[in-house]
């Protein structure tokens, strides 16, 4: 073979390994397409490297092509030729990047030795080249490691030839053809290596072995995508196939059993060895006769087919080869009994729920229709009929518990045994000989049912079957209960047929407890109706003020007729001065009594007692007002408090008069006394004493008369002349008029005064007058000797006056009447004084916004605290 064609021979294979290196990487995707894709690409750098050298313009660029380039390709190609047979082999665990370092450490010491060693010591001892016309021709000698660098690539290619062998053995149809391809094409460039490496001559001239790997990698390309099934690998249909959950059948032409995953021979309980060849027809007829219904040659028809209790759904595909011509049947079996199941169930719900709705709609017109009922008695009936023949229930029952007597139970009407509506209220039982039905009531249950029991009627079982018992509740309590079985069809119940029962009985609860309201309601109503026109009392009835009912006697009372009344504003009836009370009782809502002034028609008011309570009335909370005319009452109260002051005036004036006339008495009787002896005597010494007897009894009159004078002006005319007061300057000056007569009754007076004091705002005299009453008390009590002390302190916005004395003291008693008008402590008169002095003190006090009050201990004294309102000190002078 002359050179140049070898060279011819090259370029066809740098231009075809590049093009499948191309191909492949396309179709990465298929298992082993990545390797494949760079070994072609290898093969044509090998090639290229060989025709580079072999047109070198010199020797030592044909050495640079033939020793470095050329040996690195075959370097990495080595290991290539080992990645396809690990990955369609399912040895993917060794395509990992450390393992595939660990693969690649003797290539990478070759590409090492190559540039960065002394190769023609370790790799090529020697290298030839001479030029054969146009072409340089080149020969080699190797040195040691070239014989670890060959052998290590034969190890590698004796490893794929293994796994090749062993997965073509392995396999299956249709892939031990195309396992045994890829083993082909591993043993040819096997063969032909070998030949090269032994062989000499025109062998050894040329490179055969890339020509070798280049049939390898065609061989590798038509396997690979020529067998394109599944496009996987035997060990993809291993992994994936075989794991499948679905049964997958492959069929030939014949529609003969060619292939199966395990888990058809799982379902199937089949064996490749008494399975594989048989006609499908043979071992699933049923099967058979889907495929053989007419249907397009592309088309997947799916159908269902049984496998005893199993569905599965069946999927057959065409299998064509690259000419569209026939391989075969691909049959895809998914098991779809759980679906199925789930469909059947749906649409059985679905029927029940259709069901439970139409008896939904008919519960709603049963609960309009038995709403419009005014009759307890209609009403149980007419619940049972409609629920026996609208409702569906077979034999149903109402029983309620006794309003009198609730440890009772008291039929109603049922359903006898030949379905006709029948009168049970005779029946009568205590619902403690049913432990369910207390129970029920106790808990709060809704319904219960019990299966396969006896059936009662009249206290006798009369068959068995289903029982059931639904509550009837008022919102809270249990009044009664729904019973129902299927004696008369022996139907089983329906999903929906207990809790279609216990709404039915939550309705009648409702209905029923309604319904008595009503009853009561309206019973309530006429009472009330009696009582109201027969009361003298006027009763209106308003919501939010608006007066919705009245009776009579209101109606008299405010001068209207009933009919006039209703529609008006209870303010319509209401004194101006009152509108705001009424309002507030309006919008607070609560039970009260309270006086307000009512305006009749004619616009004449009149005082009125008015209670009001909230009560229900015509379905509402409303309230209700009793109104009373308190006229006569009021006069009669007047009249009684006009008597009672009367009496109270009279015992004043009966009092003063007695009083009065003992207190004159005693002095006008020493002034008749001493006139008498002033006559009868002629010494000038008894003259001067009968004369000022007279004289000091004048006075005391004259002073009785004063107080008399003041308290009366004091009662009728409480004007005073308010102006700012300094406390300390009035005492001061108290002190300067009574010192010396104090000091005369041996009496010693002290002065405890703040240093300042806030003013108060009154009137001068009238508080110096009441401070000395009160300390002429304290003078006429204490015995010479003792002591009579005023202080002065402030207080919290008010100033505090204090008067103590060391006299007698007073009793509890005396001190309660301290402040009576003509009391006096000393019941025998021995000390001098009318009892005016500190009722007009109390008087002047109470006049300034003040108070007065006593305190004393008999034998020690007493004191009487005096608290004044401060006036702001700036309002001073």
């Amino acid at each position: 073979m002359s050179y140049a064609v070898y060279m011819i021979a090259l370029s066809g294979i740098v231009s075809f390994a590049g093009g499948g290196a191309v191909y492949a990487w396309r179709h990465r995707t298929t298992p082993g397409a990545r390797s494949l894709a760079g070994l072609m690409l290898m093969i044509a750098a090998w090639a290229m490297c060989d025709i580079l050298a072999a047109i070198s313009p010199s020797p030592e660029m044909a050495r640079l092509f033939e020793s470095k380039l050329r040996f690195g390709t075959i370097a990495t190609s080595s290991v290539l030729i080992l990645l396809l047979p690990l990955e369609y082999s399912g040895r993917q665990e060794w395509l990992r990047p450390w393992r595939l370092l660990l693969l690649s450490v003797v290539p990478l010491l070759t590409q090492a030795i190559i540039w960065l060693g002394p190769p023609d010591a370790f790799l090529i001892s020697a290298t030839y080249a001479r030029r054969d016309g146009f072409y340089v021709l080149t020969a080699r000698e190797f040195g040691p490691w070239f014989a670890v660098h060959a052998l290590y690539g034969y190890a590698l290619i004796l490893v794929g030839f293994v796994l090749l062998l062993l997965t073509a053995v392995r396999s299956r149809f249709p892939y031990r053809g195309q396992a045994f391809l890829l083993f082909l094409g591993l043993v040819v460039m096997a063969a032909i290596s070998l030949v090269r490496t032994l062989g000499s001559g025109l062998l050894l001239e040329y490179d055969w072995i890339v020509i070798a790997f280049a049939v390898t990698g065609t061989i590798w390309l038509v396997a690979l995508f020529r067998y394109r099934l599944f496009d996987l690998a035997p060990i993809a249909r291993t992994t994936l196939i075989e794991n499948m959950d679905d049964m997958v059948l492959v069929l030939d032409p014949q529609n003969r059993i060619v292939d199966f995953n395990t888990a058809a021979g799982r379902n199937l309980n089949w064996t490749p060895p008494a399975i594989i060849g048989q006609p499908l027809a043979a071992v699933l007829p049923d099967w058979a006769r889907v495929l053989d219904r007419p249907q397009p040659a592309t088309a997947a028809s799916p159908a269902e087919v049984q496998l005893g209790e199993r569905v599965f759904d069946l999927r057959p595909s065409p299998l064509h080869d690259n000419r569209r011509q026939a391989l075969g049947c691909l049959l895809v079996l998914r098991d779809i009994t759980a679906r199925k199941q789930a469909e059947q169930a749906v649409r059985q719900n679905e029927a029940e729920t259709l069901g439970f709705l139409a008896r939904l709609v008919a519960l709603h017109e049963i609960t309009m229709e038995l709403a419009q009922v005014d009759s307890l008695l209609e009403l149980y009936r007419r619940a049972v009929a409609l629920a026996h023949d609208r409702l569906g229930f077979d034999r149903i029952g109402l029983f309620l518990l006794d309003e009198n007597d609730p440890e009772q139970m008291i039929g109603a009407f049922g359903i006898d045994p030949q379905g006709q509506v029948r009168d049970e209220r005779s029946t009568q039982h205590p619902i403690t000989e049913n432990d369910h039905i207390r129970e029920a009531l106790v808990n709060k249950v809704r319904f219960q049912v019990w299966k396969n029991v006896p059936l009662w009627d009249q206290r006798e079982v009369v068959g068995h079957g289903w029982n059931a018992m639904a509550t009837l509740w008022d919102g809270t309590e249990g009044i009664g209960w729904l019973v129902a079985d299927n004696l008369l069809t022996g139907k089983p119940p329906s999903t929906y047929t207990l809790e279609l029962m216990a709404l039915y009985g939550t309705t009648l609860g409702y209905l029923i407890t309604n319904l008595r309201n009503q009853i009561a309601r309206r019973e309530s109503e006429a009472r009330f109706r009696m009582l109201s026109e027969a009361t003298f009392e006027g009763i209106l009835i308003h919501d939010q003020g608006t007066i919705v009912d009245t009776n009579p006697a209101f109606a008299a009372m405010a001068g209207y007729s009933q009919t006039e009344l209703t529609g008006m504003q209870v303010l319509d009836f209401v004194a101006e001065e009152s509108h705001a009370i009424i309002t507030d009782e309006t919008a607070v809502g609560t039970e009260r009594v309270f006086e307000a002034v009512g305006q009749r028609r004619d616009g004449t008011t009149f005082p009125a007692e008015v209670r009001v309570r909230s009560v229900p009335y015509q379905g509402r909370m409303m309230r209700v007002a009793t109104v009373r005319d308190m006229t006569q009452q009021r006069q009669a109260e007047q009249q009684r408090v006009q008597l009672a002051l009367e009496k109270r005036r009279v015992q004043l004036l009966t009092d003063f008069i007695t009083n009065a006339t003992h207190e004159f008495r005693t002095p006008l009787s020493v002034i008749d006394t001493r006139t008498y002896l002033l006559q009868k005597t002629t010494e000038e010494e008894q003259l001067h004493s009968y004369a000022a007897d007279i004289s000091e009894q004048v006075h005391n009159l004259s002073g009785l008369v004063d107080d008399l004078i003041v308290m009366s002006r004091l009662d009728s005319d409480a004007r005073l002349d308010h102006k700012p007061l300094n406390v300390n300057m009035l005492v001061e000056w108290l002190s300067v008029n009574l010192s010396e007569r104090l000091a005369a009754e041996n009496l010693t007076l002290e002065l405890d005064l703040a240093p300042t004091l806030p003013p108060v705002l009154g009137d001068a005299n009238r508080l110096s007058a009441a401070f000395g009453k009160i300390v002429d008390n304290a003078r006429r009590y204490t015995p010479p000797g003792g002591t009579i002390t005023i202080q002065t302190r402030q207080g919290v916005g008010c100033v505090l006056v204090s008067i103590r004395d060391t006299g007698i003291g007073m009793t509890d008693e005396e001190q309660k009447r301290v402040f009576e008008r003509f009391y006096r402590g000393d019941e025998a008169h021995s000390t001098r004084g009318f009892g005016l002095g500190l009722p007009i003190a109390q008087r002047v006090v109470e006049l300034h916004g003040g108070q007065i009050e006593v305190s004393s201990t008999p034998g020690a004294g007493s004191e009487f605290q005096i608290v004044l309102p401060a006036h702001p000190p700036q309002q001073v002078g």
